[in-house]
This record gives C-alpha cells, sequence and structure tokens, in this order.
C-alpha cells in the first residue's frame, strides 16, 4: 500500500516511530503531506526540510482485528487534498484495553489511554502539528477508546 520509512520523518510517505509505554514497546504509525516539506517535494523529503507550516493533526485509532496502516490507507487521499497530518497507533495483538472492547489488550489491562496520550505527546513533539488542531477518528468497535 504505502512505502515505509522507519528513518527520518518524511512527506509523502508513512513513517514508523517506536515508544516505551507500560514496560512495552509500542509502534504508531503517521503520514505528513508533501505540503509540509514546502509544497509538491518528491516522496522521501528529510526532516530537516519540513517547512514551518503547522498542519491539523488527525489520529486514527483501528478496528479489532485491523492494523493502523489499514487506518492510514482510509484516510491517506484526503489527507494529502486537505493537508493534514495522519497519525495512526497500532494497537497490541491488533486490539484495545477499553471498557467495551477487546481482544488480548483488553484481556492483559494495557494502559492504552496512556499509550494514545503519550503518542499525541510524542508526536506534538517531533512532526509539524499546529496546537488546537486535533482530532480523531476510530472505528465503530473502538468506541470506548475515543474520548
Amino acid at each position: 500500500l504505502f512505502p515505509l520509512n522507519t528513518a527520518m520523518p518524511t512527506c509523502g510517505r508513512v513513517s514508523r516511530q517506536s515508544l516505551r509505554h507500560g514496560g512495552l514497546d509500542r509502534e504508531y504509525l503517521y503520514l505528513l503531506p508533501r505540503v509540509a516539506c514546502g509544497g509538491g517535494k518528491a516522496d522521501g523529503e528529510a526532516h530537516q526540510t519540513l517547512s514551518a507550516l503547522r498542519l491539523p493533526l488527525l489520529v486514527l485509532v483501528h478496528c479489532f482485528g485491523c492494523s493502523a496502516r489499514d487506518e492510514l490507507g482510509k484516510f491517506a487521499a484526503a489527507a494529502e487534498a486537505a493537508s493534514f497530518a495522519l497519525l495512526a497507533p497500532e494497537g497490541m495483538w491488533s486490539s484495545w484495553n477499553a471498557p467495551s472492547c477487546c481482544g488480548e489488550a483488553k484481556a492483559n489491562k494495557l494502559d492504552d489511554f496512556g499509550f494514545l496520550d503519550a503518542v499525541v505527546t510524542d508526536a506534538a513533539a517531533s512532526l509539524p502539528v499546529a496546537r488546537g488542531a486535533l482530532f480523531g477518528s476510530r472505528c465503530p468497535d473502538a468506541d470506548s477508546t475515543s474520548r
């Protein structure tokens, strides 16, 4: 679906970021539109070329059994067209710990609310996102993880 960049943040390509939360190594994916690199630059422009532009951020919570990459695929074209950044946390075992949902994450009582907070904080510190322009989207079975 998308080429994956795991090193330095880029524009127009999916990037992966890791962080440690609750004693576990967790990940999230993000996608910056090309405008974040100063306009129609080629895919893969490096972080050093990011413009001073600050973008709205849409956080995507995937459904039980799905993945962060699945969610990015649904919104990538719109994010490019409307110039907003996408952020998609990866649920452990493709699941989330929420009051009404789901799977191994719930069974293991993972702190997924804390993880979502940590992901947004981490991304806001390193990506060109606008303060006060944070939005969320979630699958219907993930209703309890978006607040």
